[in-house]
């Protein structure tokens, strides 16, 4: 999910309040009937989500653009997003097809559908380009150090590029103060 720091230096980089930036993602995501529903929850709000002159701001500086009918995102918010089927796509490729067991035996460690795999993923990090960029990092870092020998939907459910950052950047004691696994019976 994207960190709230991110969303506040984007903010502040950019001059956009929180509440135009929530407009531009859900917007983006093609959530209408939710800013429909936060607009009208507040009577104050008059069935808006954002004051004319937000709005104006957001045109004006080519965040939003006015179509004939509605809005669509600009590419100036764009950015801050990856590409759904381009992000799942170079995960699913980085990551180690197989890993081989003491006795030889490969095991398949994408074996999930390459679809679900981009969607799921995607949904995770919420498009967040940058995260996306420092996963593919973490995921290098654990190809280089042998701790990629799960398959890659236990890596997406458990989040597991959050323990590898950790250690790339780190956060957690070195890989030589880890505990060492002897065999496949002692997990």
């Amino acid at each position: 999910m994207r960190s709230y720091d991110r969303i506040i230096d984007y903010c502040i980089e950019h001059k956009i309040t929180v509440e135009q930036y929530m407009v531009l993602h859900l917007l983006f995501c093609k959530k209408v009937s939710t800013i429909k529903l936060y607009a009208n929850t507040f009577p104050y709000k008059k069935g808006k989500f954002l004051s004319i002159k937000e709005r104006d701001d957001l045109i004006d500086r080519d965040f939003l653009i006015k179509e004939t009918v509605g809005y669509s995102i600009g590419e100036k918010f764009k950015v801050i997003y990856a590409d759904k089927f381009n992000a799942g796509n170079e995960l699913w490729c980085l990551y180690p097809g197989f890993v081989r067991k003491k006795d030889g035996t490969m095991i398949p460690l994408t074996s999930m559908s390459k679809q679900i795999f981009r969607v799921a993923y995607w949904d995770a990090i919420n498009g967040d380009r940058l995260e996306h960029d420092a996963i593919m990092e973490d995921v290098k870092y654990g190809i280089k150090h042998n701790l990629l020998n799960f398959g890659i939907k236990k890596f997406l459910e458990a989040e597991y590029w959050t323990k590898l950052r950790d250690l790339r950047l780190n956060k957690v004691n070195k890989l030589d103060n880890l505990t060492t696994i002897q065999t496949d019976d002692d997990f």
